[in-house]
């Protein structure tokens, strides 16, 4: 996905911003901005700050029409989660 949009968008810029904490979910947005112009932004609350940017940037991306087959797997770095 990331090349991808490296390819379309050689001079882009992923931009993510931790706009709260809240309940003890972390919420973060991604903007993708080419040039001056702020294209699209993903917004994702999780349970860890390196989740919910993966899951803004998953987000902004699949805006502008990336492929998002991959995923990002929920429990990979919860230590909690029943595998």
């Amino acid at each position: 996905m990331f090349t991808q949009f490296r390819d379309r968008y050689p001079q882009g810029s992923l931009i993510s911003d931790l706009l709260a904490i809240d309940h003890g979910q972390y919420i973060v947005r991604c903007s993708v901005k080419v040039e001056d112009t702020i294209l699209v932004t993903g917004l994702a609350a999780a349970q860890t700050v390196e989740l919910a940017e993966d899951q803004a940037r998953l987000r902004a991306l699949a805006a502008l029409g990336m492929d998002s087959t991959k995923g990002i797997d929920q429990n990979k770095d919860n230590p909690r989660a029943k595998r």
